[in-house]
């Protein structure tokens, strides 16, 4: 079997029998019975980081712009004036946060690691620590601009992972809040 493992997986289902699913998603708490029922399936209802401990995750008016780092909010209402409360923050809550090596063997083939944490992944890939070894898809959303106060780039994740062999494979999307400046997107990086 496939092991399938997401980070911020907001949404997602697991549906494809050949695949087992390790979802993480702090927001979920331990009420997501939509997937609980599925055997190939496990949920994971905490933060995945570059530590173990707590980490404070400001949740935001839409709650896919939540992260465990602060909205840049004076950019972001420069880029989008109409649209910029949906990463308003309305409140903040205690988690708990692990390392991916903490959690899944050290023997583990990831077949596809996907992150979208909303500004932290580059903590995640860290976190993964030797994982990284056996991975051999990662499908990351990236940052071009700093829409999450001190959060690393596009360049500071591609650095890093180029160090365990990753290249990029390509861009699934690449969105622009005007006519000329990516704001963020998702990249594949795979093994050379």
């Amino acid at each position: 079997m496939k092991n399938i493992v997401h980070i911020g997986a907001s949404g997602e289902h697991g549906n494809d029998p050949t695949c087992t699913y390790h979802f993480f998603e702090p927001r979920w708490g331990v009420n997501r019975d939509d997937v609980k029922r599925i055997d190939n399936v496990n949920i994971y209802p905490f933060g995945i980081s570059d530590y173990e401990g707590t980490a404070i995750l400001n949740l935001t008016r839409r709650g896919q712009c939540s992260s465990l780092l602060e909205p840049n909010i004076k950019l972001i209402k420069k880029l989008q004036p109409s649209n910029w409360d949906r990463f308003e923050v309305t409140s903040r809550i205690e988690i708990p946060v692990n390392r991916l090596d903490n959690i899944l063997p050290s023997d583990t083939i990831i077949d596809k690691l996907t992150i979208d944490t909303q500004g932290t992944e580059l903590h995640v890939i860290k976190g993964a620590g030797d994982l990284l070894k056996n991975t051999q898809v990662i499908q990351c959303e990236v940052e071009f601009v700093e829409l999450y106060i001190n959060q690393p780039m596009y360049e500071d994740i591609l650095d890093y992972v180029s160090k365990f062999g990753f290249k990029v494979h390509g861009f699934l999307r690449k969105v622009k809040w005007n006519e000329t400046q990516p704001v963020f997107g998702d990249v594949i990086f795979k093994k050379a």
